[in-house]
C-alpha cells in the first residue's frame, strides 16, 4: 500500500496524457502504475519502480509527555521521530534532537532539568529523563534538531510534590544578647524543583 497525492485524472491532448505533479509518499519497492482510459476501457501498466526514503525533513512527537511533580522525571518521557516528506520514518538517522519547554499561557517560566538532548537511533530519539522543576498547569515541550522547524508536544501539568528539601532563605544576622535577632531567619521547604 502506497499513498498517491497529484492529478490522477489528465485529458489527452494530440493523443498524450501527460501526468506533471504525482507524488508517491510511501518508501516501497516494486511499484506498478496501472493507467486506464474511458470511453473504450483499455489498461496499461508501467514498468516497475522504488520509492526510497528521503531525508529527515520533519519531526513528530510519537510519545507525548506526561504529568509529573516539580524536579521529578515526566511519567511519560517524550519520543520523537526524524520523517521525510512523505512521512517515512529515516531509519537511518542519528540526528540530535533537543527539548526545551515554554507555558502555554505564558505565565510562569519552567526550566527542563535532566537531559535536554536525544540522539536518535534509527530515525527515534527517545528522552529518558526530562524533568521540570516549577509547579503550573499547560506547559508544552518544543522540540528542534536542524535544519527541520520545531516539532511542539501536547500540554501536559507539574503539580507541586512531597516535600524535599529544605533550604535556609534568608540566613539570620546577630545581635546583642538578650535583642531580637536584627535579621531573621527564613526557611524554605520545596519539593525536588524547588
Amino acid at each position: 500500500n502506497f499513498s498517491m497525492m497529484g492529478t490522477a485524472t489528465v485529458t489527452t491532448v494530440g493523443g498524450f496524457a501527460n501526468f506533471t505533479d504525482l507524488i508517491l509518499n510511501t518508501a516501497q519497492t516494486g511499484i506498478v502504475l496501472k493507467f486506464t482510459s474511458e470511453p473504450v476501457v483499455t489498461q496499461v501498466l508501467s514498468s516497475s519502480f522504488d520509492v526510497t526514503l528521503g531525508s529527515g525533513s520533519l519531526l513528530q512527537v510519537d510519545t507525548q509527555p506526561g504529568d509529573s511533580t516539580g524536579g521529578l522525571a515526566l511519567s511519560t518521557q517524550p519520543v520523537v521521530g526524524i520523517y521525510d516528506a512523505g512521512g517515512n520514518r529515516v531509519t537511518s538517522s542519528t540526528d540530535t534532537v533537543t527539548v526545551v519547554v515554554v507555558p502555554a499561557d505564558g505565565a510562569v517560566t519552567g526550566v527542563v532539568w535532566g537531559t535536554g538532548t536525544a540522539t536518535a537511533v534509527g530515525g527515534v530519539a527517545t528522552f529518558t529523563n526530562v524533568a521540570v522543576n516549577i509547579a503550573h498547569s499547560g506547559y508544552i515541550l518544543v522540540f528542534s534538531s536542524e535544519p527541520m522547524m520545531p516539532q511542539f508536544s501536547a500540554q501536559f501539568n507539574i503539580t507541586i510534590g512531597a516535600i524535599a528539601k529544605v533550604a535556609v532563605l534568608t540566613e539570620p544576622v546577630g545581635s546583642s544578647g538578650g535583642a531580637v535577632l536584627a535579621t531573621q531567619p527564613i526557611v524554605g521547604i520545596t519539593d525536588f524543583g524547588g
